[in-house]
């Protein structure tokens, strides 16, 4: 996995490869909690709110997204966007 920080852009660039050995989560901002979180091991939180996921009172701010491997960019300056994804060169 890496990250990338790109001060000229405020953007910020990770990904990791399809040789690792751990996932790469992503808490990507929401209106009841700001953070941008990227991670690979989820805190247990993150695992108790995997659980109760059909149990509609579980905490949507705990929410973690396993991204595939890949590389991905945000913005930090604009938040509101999604993660982008690049798409895959092939010889």
């Amino acid at each position: 996995a890496f990250v990338f920080w790109h001060a000229g852009t405020q953007t910020l660039w990770f990904g990791r490869d399809i040789y690792g050995r751990r996932s790469l989560l992503a808490h990507v901002p929401r209106d009841g909690d700001r953070r941008l979180m990227l991670t690979s091991v989820a805190p247990p939180s993150a695992r108790a709110a995997v659980t109760a996921s059909s149990d509609t009172s579980s905490d949507a701010s705990e929410t973690w997204t396993e991204l595939p491997p890949g590389v991905y960019s945000i913005r930090l300056a604009c938040l509101e966007q999604p993660i982008a994804r690049l798409p895959e060169a092939h010889p």
